[in-house]
Protein backbone atom coordinates (compact mmCIF):
# COMPACT_ATOMS: atom_id res chain seq x y z
CA UNK A 1 0.00 0.00 0.00
CA UNK A 2 0.98 3.63 -0.67
CA UNK A 3 0.35 6.60 1.46
CA UNK A 4 0.33 9.55 -0.51
CA UNK A 5 1.21 12.77 1.85
CA UNK A 6 1.54 16.73 1.57
CA UNK A 7 -0.67 19.90 0.04
CA UNK A 8 -3.32 19.81 -2.56
CA UNK A 9 -1.79 20.62 -5.57
CA UNK A 10 -0.98 19.89 -9.37
CA UNK A 11 1.79 21.01 -9.90
CA UNK A 12 4.00 18.86 -7.92
CA UNK A 13 4.70 14.95 -8.36
CA UNK A 14 5.08 14.63 -4.41
CA UNK A 15 1.70 16.23 -3.71
CA UNK A 16 -1.00 14.25 -1.73
CA UNK A 17 -3.48 14.11 -4.73
CA UNK A 18 -2.34 15.07 -8.12
CA UNK A 19 -2.50 14.31 -12.09
CA UNK A 20 0.21 12.01 -11.45
CA UNK A 21 -1.49 10.26 -8.55
CA UNK A 22 -4.28 9.59 -10.60
CA UNK A 23 -1.56 8.08 -13.42
CA UNK A 24 0.17 6.67 -11.16
CA UNK A 25 -3.29 4.75 -10.09
CA UNK A 26 -3.80 3.67 -13.64
CA UNK A 27 -7.41 5.81 -13.35
CA UNK A 28 -8.69 4.54 -17.14
CA UNK A 29 -12.10 4.09 -18.54
CA UNK A 30 -12.67 0.20 -17.33
CA UNK A 31 -15.20 -2.29 -17.92
CA UNK A 32 -17.81 -2.91 -14.65
CA UNK A 33 -21.00 -2.80 -13.90
CA UNK A 34 -22.56 -0.89 -10.82
CA UNK A 35 -24.26 -4.54 -9.87
CA UNK A 36 -23.01 -7.61 -8.91
CA UNK A 37 -23.83 -10.28 -11.02
CA UNK A 38 -25.04 -14.02 -10.83
CA UNK A 39 -22.93 -16.37 -10.02
CA UNK A 40 -23.11 -19.88 -9.72
CA UNK A 41 -25.21 -21.05 -6.29
CA UNK A 42 -23.71 -23.74 -5.30
CA UNK A 43 -20.12 -22.14 -6.01
CA UNK A 44 -20.78 -18.62 -4.90
CA UNK A 45 -23.77 -18.90 -2.18
CA UNK A 46 -23.40 -15.65 -0.47
CA UNK A 47 -22.53 -13.75 -3.28
CA UNK A 48 -25.69 -15.71 -5.17
CA UNK A 49 -27.90 -14.81 -2.28
CA UNK A 50 -27.14 -11.08 -1.98
CA UNK A 51 -27.75 -11.02 -6.22
CA UNK A 52 -31.32 -11.88 -5.72
CA UNK A 53 -33.06 -8.57 -5.41
CA UNK A 54 -36.12 -7.84 -7.01
CA UNK A 55 -36.73 -11.87 -6.36
CA UNK A 56 -39.35 -13.20 -4.14
CA UNK A 57 -38.82 -16.17 -1.96
CA UNK A 58 -41.54 -18.69 -1.97
CA UNK A 59 -39.85 -21.13 1.06
CA UNK A 60 -38.55 -23.19 -1.33
CA UNK A 61 -36.59 -21.20 -3.88
CA UNK A 62 -35.97 -17.59 -5.19
CA UNK A 63 -38.63 -17.00 -8.02
CA UNK A 64 -38.95 -13.76 -10.36
CA UNK A 65 -36.28 -11.91 -12.06
CA UNK A 66 -33.13 -11.18 -10.54
CA UNK A 67 -29.92 -9.02 -11.45
CA UNK A 68 -29.03 -10.57 -14.95
CA UNK A 69 -25.87 -11.36 -16.59
CA UNK A 70 -23.83 -9.03 -18.78
CA UNK A 71 -21.48 -9.46 -21.71
CA UNK A 72 -18.12 -8.32 -20.95
CA UNK A 73 -16.86 -6.28 -23.56
CA UNK A 74 -13.06 -7.66 -23.62
CA UNK A 75 -11.43 -10.48 -22.33
CA UNK A 76 -9.70 -8.62 -19.06
CA UNK A 77 -11.52 -6.44 -16.70
CA UNK A 78 -11.21 -4.59 -14.20
CA UNK A 79 -11.78 -2.27 -11.16
CA UNK A 80 -10.28 -0.50 -8.64
CA UNK A 81 -9.21 -0.84 -4.76
CA UNK A 82 -8.39 1.11 -2.46
CA UNK A 83 -7.67 0.04 1.41
CA UNK A 84 -8.26 2.66 4.30
CA UNK A 85 -5.59 4.39 5.97
CA UNK A 86 -3.08 2.83 8.10
CA UNK A 87 -3.74 3.70 11.89
CA UNK A 88 -1.13 1.01 13.39
CA UNK A 89 2.76 0.57 13.27
CA UNK A 90 5.81 -0.50 14.88
CA UNK A 91 8.26 1.49 17.08
CA UNK A 92 12.16 0.13 15.10
CA UNK A 93 14.17 1.61 17.31
CA UNK A 94 14.02 3.06 21.16
CA UNK A 95 13.37 6.24 22.08
CA UNK A 96 14.29 8.48 25.50
CA UNK A 97 11.22 9.18 27.99
CA UNK A 98 11.90 12.87 28.09
CA UNK A 99 11.81 15.81 25.71
CA UNK A 100 11.65 16.07 22.08
CA UNK A 101 11.87 12.58 20.15
CA UNK A 102 12.21 11.07 16.71
CA UNK A 103 10.35 7.93 15.97
CA UNK A 104 11.49 5.33 13.87
CA UNK A 105 8.52 3.25 12.56
CA UNK A 106 8.00 0.36 10.50
CA UNK A 107 5.40 -2.49 9.31
CA UNK A 108 2.48 0.12 7.53
CA UNK A 109 4.47 -0.57 4.38
CA UNK A 110 7.41 1.11 2.49
CA UNK A 111 6.31 4.85 3.99
CA UNK A 112 5.26 3.90 7.08
CA UNK A 113 5.29 7.28 8.46
CA UNK A 114 3.09 8.71 6.02
CA UNK A 115 -0.07 7.17 7.94
CA UNK A 116 0.92 9.83 10.66
CA UNK A 117 0.03 13.49 10.19
CA UNK A 118 0.97 16.85 12.15
CA UNK A 119 -1.46 17.01 15.13
CA UNK A 120 -2.32 13.21 15.51
CA UNK A 121 -3.06 12.04 18.71
CA UNK A 122 -0.44 8.16 19.03
CA UNK A 123 -1.19 5.72 21.83
CA UNK A 124 1.83 3.70 22.76
CA UNK A 125 -0.01 -0.12 23.70
CA UNK A 126 3.20 -0.99 25.79
CA UNK A 127 3.26 2.57 27.86
CA UNK A 128 0.16 3.79 27.75
CA UNK A 129 1.60 7.23 27.03
CA UNK A 130 -0.36 9.48 24.82
CA UNK A 131 1.64 11.67 22.14
CA UNK A 132 1.19 14.24 19.71
CA UNK A 133 2.28 14.28 16.71
CA UNK A 134 4.66 17.60 15.84
CA UNK A 135 6.32 16.70 12.27
CA UNK A 136 6.68 13.80 9.66
CA UNK A 137 10.37 13.82 9.18
CA UNK A 138 10.87 11.10 6.56
CA UNK A 139 9.13 7.81 4.99
CA UNK A 140 10.04 6.21 8.17
CA UNK A 141 10.13 8.84 10.75
CA UNK A 142 7.82 10.89 12.94
CA UNK A 143 8.80 13.74 15.67
CA UNK A 144 7.34 14.35 18.87
CA UNK A 145 7.65 17.38 20.34
CA UNK A 146 8.90 18.17 23.89
CA UNK A 147 4.91 19.76 24.54
CA UNK A 148 3.57 16.64 22.79
CA UNK A 149 4.79 14.20 24.92
CA UNK A 150 2.54 12.61 28.24
CA UNK A 151 -0.25 14.39 26.29
CA UNK A 152 -3.35 14.58 28.47
CA UNK A 153 -3.44 12.57 32.15
CA UNK A 154 -1.19 10.06 30.78
CA UNK A 155 2.89 10.07 31.77
CA UNK A 156 6.02 10.11 29.63
CA UNK A 157 8.04 6.89 29.55
CA UNK A 158 11.04 5.58 27.43
CA UNK A 159 9.88 3.63 23.92
CA UNK A 160 11.07 0.15 23.26
CA UNK A 161 12.00 -1.59 19.60
CA UNK A 162 8.54 -3.20 18.66
CA UNK A 163 6.11 -1.11 20.97
CA UNK A 164 2.94 -0.78 18.98
CA UNK A 165 1.53 2.97 18.38
CA UNK A 166 -1.71 3.31 17.12
CA UNK A 167 -3.66 6.47 15.74
CA UNK A 168 -6.49 7.51 18.15
CA UNK A 169 -7.34 10.52 16.81
CA UNK A 170 -6.10 14.50 16.24
CA UNK A 171 -6.26 17.69 17.73
CA UNK A 172 -6.83 20.69 16.12
CA UNK A 173 -6.64 24.24 17.12
CA UNK A 174 -9.60 26.59 17.11
CA UNK A 175 -9.82 28.24 13.82
CA UNK A 176 -6.59 25.97 12.68
CA UNK A 177 -5.62 25.80 8.88
CA UNK A 178 -6.52 22.69 6.44
CA UNK A 179 -4.25 19.82 7.68
CA UNK A 180 -2.29 18.09 5.25
CA UNK A 181 -4.11 15.06 3.02
CA UNK A 182 -3.35 12.11 3.86
CA UNK A 183 -4.20 9.34 1.86
CA UNK A 184 -3.70 5.49 0.38
CA UNK A 185 -3.52 4.95 -3.40
CA UNK A 186 -6.23 3.31 -5.28
CA UNK A 187 -5.03 0.04 -6.96
CA UNK A 188 -6.12 -1.16 -10.30
CA UNK A 189 -7.05 -5.22 -9.91
CA UNK A 190 -8.33 -7.25 -12.88
CA UNK A 191 -9.58 -10.60 -13.46
CA UNK A 192 -10.32 -12.46 -17.08
CA UNK A 193 -13.65 -13.72 -18.32
CA UNK A 194 -14.29 -17.52 -18.64
CA UNK A 195 -14.76 -18.51 -22.19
Amino acid sequence: MTHDQGVITDASTNAARSTYTSNAEGRLKIDIEDKIMMLGVNKHPLVTLLTQVGKDYDGKAFKGSGILKRTATQPEFKWLEKLPGGRFCKVSASYSASGQIDISVSGAGSSSAYIFTAGDMVWNFRTGERMLVDSVQSATTVRIGTNGRAYGSTVAAAGAANDSLFIIGNVNEENGGVRNVNSTRTETESNYTLR
